[in-house]
């Protein structure tokens, strides 16, 4: 008889006997030999907790998880609804862009926006996001803000411009000018092989112009 799952040895294999996609659970033997019905995001998670998927990026936070991740989703519309490029990338963007309007029109110094400009260009699509993520998700526990606790992960790092980071803006700024960017990035992917997709079957269609079906 079979027990819901709890706990799991992951020190050797796993035996993944059958897969259930459409209520995403796996029917596993461990390396003790016991069996388990274990859902997918459970199982990944306390994967996750005793690192043993800390050097896979595939399930890392620059990837979009879901059951449907590894099945339907591109690598780069993953990296669009991770973790990873919403809660730093596209912030950090912002918070540059903003801070270079509120330079020009003397609210911050010239210091400051260079300062911000430079922390927060040297951060994104470099390794230091991950520590940058990682420092938010800690900070949030003690602000209970997730706009706040990023914009202090950043601040820590900007000795110049960092109290002056988010300034004049509600966290609603922030929110849906990075939800806006990533629907209008990910509109542009779908865009983008919708016509390639198009283009391949005028080809097709050229091709087997003569063709009677």
């Amino acid at each position: 008889m079979r027990k819901k799952f709890s706990s799991i040895d992951t020190e050797g294999m796993l035996s993944i006997k059958k897969i259930n996609r459409e209520k995403s659970l796996l029917f596993i033997d461990d390396s003790a030999g016991r069996e388990a019905i274990v859902p997918i995001f459970d199982l990944l998670k306390i994967l996750n907790e005793q690192g043993c998927l800390k050097d896979n990026g595939f399930f890392g936070y620059d990837t979009f998880q879901s059951v449907f991740t590894w099945r339907y989703a591109s690598e780069k519309m993953r990296s669009v609804f991770s973790v990873l490029y919403e809660r730093i990338e596209i912030p950090g963007r912002i918070w540059v862009a903003v801070a270079k309007v509120q330079s020009k029109h003397g609210i911050i110094s010239t210091a400051q926006y260079e300062d911000i400009r430079d922390t927060i260009n040297g951060i994104i699509n470099s390794p230091e996001s991950l520590d940058v993520l990682l420092r938010s998700l800690e900070l949030e526990k003690e602000f209970d803000h997730d706009v706040i606790a990023t914009k202090e992960a950043f601040a820590e790092l900007c000795k110049i411009g960092g109290g002056v980071i988010h300034h004049g803006l509600t966290s609603m700024d922030n929110v849906n000018n990075t939800e806006a960017i990533i629907l209008a990035e990910a509109l542009a992917i779908i865009e983008l092989k919708i016509r390639k997709l198009l283009s391949i079957l005028v080809r097709r269609m050229d091709e087997n112009i003569g063709l009677v079906c």
